[in-house]
């Protein structure tokens, strides 16, 4: 389940539960019972994907929270949920050679990347013939030139 897909608003019940979150696992942590304090996770993530069902999504101000908590103890997970991001920057390359970088949404066309990324090269693709345009998505743009 992505509660990125159907984020809701704050409600009592979810405001609740992300406080008792914060209260819990601080509790947890500052005794030094780490066992515990995994449990105590395990406890509020089940809470909160009763609640998502419930209200047929999340507020994501509860994920966030609990990422930021758990962070310390699974880097890689809460890491990996930061990298989901509507942008992404593009590298621009001239025969091969970077020039430069776009940020572009991710849900930018070809089109749009390529028309951003001549704008940004302007000056450099004066007087110069385009002969092929190179475009991965996601990953990075690059003209050959003559």
């Amino acid at each position: 389940y992505n509660y990125k897909d159907k984020p809701v608003s704050a409600t009592k019940e979810s405001e609740y539960l992300r406080n008792q979150l914060i209260k819990d696992i601080t509790t947890r942590l500052n005794a030094l019972t780490m066992n515990t304090v995994v449990s105590g996770f395990m406890e509020h993530t089940g809470s909160l994907i009763e609640l998502a069902k419930q209200q047929d999504g999340i507020d994501p101000a509860c994920v966030d929270t609990l990422l930021v908590l758990l962070a310390p103890f699974t880097p890689h997970i809460a890491d990996e949920s930061k990298l989901v991001k509507d942008e992404v920057v593009l590298p621009l390359q001239i025969n091969g050679k970077a020039r430069g970088n776009i940020t572009i949404s991710k849900a930018a066309t070809k089109e749009e990347v390529l028309a951003m990324a001549k704008e940004t090269l302007a000056s450099r693709l004066e007087d110069k013939t385009i002969v092929k345009e190179i475009y991965v998505p996601g990953k990075i743009v690059n003209f050959v030139v003559k």
